[in-house]
């Protein structure tokens, strides 16, 4: 038998809502929790307030597995959910399959961590995946961010990014714009005020663009650009999209920005595309800048290498030269002076949750804080700073840690140079 059944033109969305975030075909539906009755006998037993009726900030799993966050109550046998923006979303009962108050799930979170202080990067991923499937989208992500801090290829973490791509909500791609800068030009201005993770979920959404050529050289644009954002995001997309493309020009660009910019994002990302071309040459022209007149020019360079990791091998032995120069240069004294030493770092402070026809996309909201100090000083030299980068770039490239000083690199040198020979 067929039943016709007319929906009027305004309900066809919420018809469409309520078909896909129904529960899956023989899935059990909560049953219904009314007033607890008073037990047989107990004339002073009063009905108890079905706790549900009260807004508490709460996880709501859907039928489909996606979670809702927010200050959620029961109203009418409807689940009333207010996000952070004030916007409120009304889902009928039957829809949510699992109600948790939030308290207890980042209790769990936190139980959960605790054990993980030690932790391998695999593992402490794993536990971001478990906050993601939880619902704690903000927690979930700035774990993400941390891992990504400290190991930027981390696969793991990447893989985790990609699974939850589809869920988050992006600025929309225009596959159809014939002109492609201006077409990504609003991914690329979000990417450049977000945190790693949002920014690694930008480039998996450029990858969609058909127009690789214009992609290219929209990211090359960037570089020249004075927003220290897009800068950095430019180095990302194009060691990940376009390392095999990396010419002679643009690895000249990049290696200015490794040497001179003035941002550090801009320049661990610049010493990352450059070592992702796989160029030897390259390591040379680093090593050439260890010999610059300039302190500052020197930490850098010895920062790239660092960041080149067991591939830069011929940069083992003129890093331990560079030991002598980095601990002599810059003593003295000079005059004392206010400085702010601090730094501005995206984050993620919550998503937004939006209900559409066929899932809930979480809308990240992203914010800035600012971090740091005002100091009264004396310039008494620099050789710390630089030192500090030459031992580390050599612990990096060679997985080694005899010390943090001068004699014992030196010592550990003179023990293990025949292991780590010039391969070129």
């Amino acid at each position: 038998m067929r039943l016709d059944l007319a929906v009027p033109a305004a309900g066809t969305a919420a018809l469409a809502l309520l078909l896909a975030l129904a529960p899956p075909a023989g899935a059990v539906p909560p049953a219904t929790l009314p007033a607890a009755a008073p037990e047989a006998g107990d004339d002073d037993a009063k009905p108890r307030r079905d706790p549900r009726l009260r807004s508490q900030r709460r996880l709501l799993r859907l039928g489909n597995g996606q979670v809702l966050r927010g200050d959620a109550k029961l109203v009418d046998a409807a689940w009333e959910v207010v996000a952070r923006s004030g916007r409120v979303t009304t889902l009928p009962a039957d829809f949510v399959v699992e109600d948790l108050l939030e308290k207890d799930v980042l209790e769990e979170m936190r139980g959960r961590g605790a054990k993980l202080r030690r932790g391998s990067p695999a593992e402490k991923t794993a536990h971001a995946r478990w906050m993601l499937e939880q619902g704690l989208l903000m927690e979930g992500f700035e774990q993400i961010d941390t891992l990504l801090a400290e190991l930027p290829d981390l696969p793991e973490a990447l893989q985790l990014l990609a699974d939850q791509a589809p869920l988050i909500g992006l600025p929309p791609l225009d596959r159809q714009a014939t002109d492609t800068a201006a077409a990504v030009d609003d991914l690329i201005e979000f990417a450049a005020h977000a945190p790693l993770s949002l920014r690694e979920l930008v480039v998996l959404r450029l990858r969609e663009v058909e127009d690789k050529d214009g992609l290219h050289a929209a990211l090359v644009a960037q570089l020249y650009l004075d927003e220290t954002g897009r800068r950095a995001f430019a180095t990302l997309a194009l060691r990940r999209l376009d390392a095999h493309r990396i010419d002679e020009e643009l690895a000249g660009r990049l290696l200015v920005h490794t040497l001179m910019d003035r941002a550090p994002d801009v320049r661990h990302g610049a010493s990352l595309a450059l070592r992702d071309t796989g160029e030897p040459g390259l390591q040379v022209n680093l090593i050439d800048a260890l010999g610059s007149n300039s302190s500052t020019i020197r930490t850098h360079a010895a920062e790239a290498l660092g960041n080149f990791g067991p591939t830069a091998k011929m940069a083992i032995e003129p890093l331990v030269r560079q030991l002598a120069v980095a601990a002599s240069s810059g003593s003295g004294s000079g005059p004392r002076a206010s400085t702010f030493i601090g730094t501005q770092r995206a984050y993620v402070s919550g998503f937004d949750a939006d209900v559409a026809q066929n899932a809930a996309i979480a809308d990240p909201i992203v914010s800035v804080i600012q971090q740091g100090a005002v100091l009264d000083v004396t310039v008494m030299g620099v050789s710390s700073r630089e030192f500090s980068a030459v031992t580390t770039a050599l612990s990096r490239v060679t997985g080694a840690d005899p010390g943090s000083t001068r004699k014992s690199w030196e010592t550990w040198w003179d023990q293990h140079q025949d292991q780590h020979a010039d391969p070129y």
